[in-house]
């Protein structure tokens, strides 16, 4: 497997955490093109053809600790798709 950039890593750990092109080319203060542009990059030199299987890539060659990813991942999705405990049990 090629190694990455530095931008490649970049928007590799960002999609990995979740974000869409729009919020990663925010983050990077770039156009979305150019993440398209890196993303494109990173699935050809890891032989991927999707997010997923590229966060599976990540996580097997320990480019990204499954806790971190883990974590994010569960307080990005969890925390506002369920009401609080207290408005559940007085529902």
């Amino acid at each position: 497997m090629k190694p990455l950039t530095a931008r490649e890593t970049e928007v590799m750990l960002l999609f990995c955490m979740g974000h869409s092109n729009k919020e990663v080319a925010d983050l990077m203060g770039c156009a979305i093109q150019t993440v398209e542009k890196h993303k494109q990059s990173v699935y050809y030199k890891w032989h991927v053809s999707s997010v997923t299987a590229m966060i599976r890539v990540a996580l097997r060659d320990h480019h990204m600790a499954l806790d971190y990813f883990l974590a994010s991942t569960v307080r990005e999705n969890c925390h506002h798709e369920r009401p609080a405990r207290h408005e559940r049990i007085n529902a």
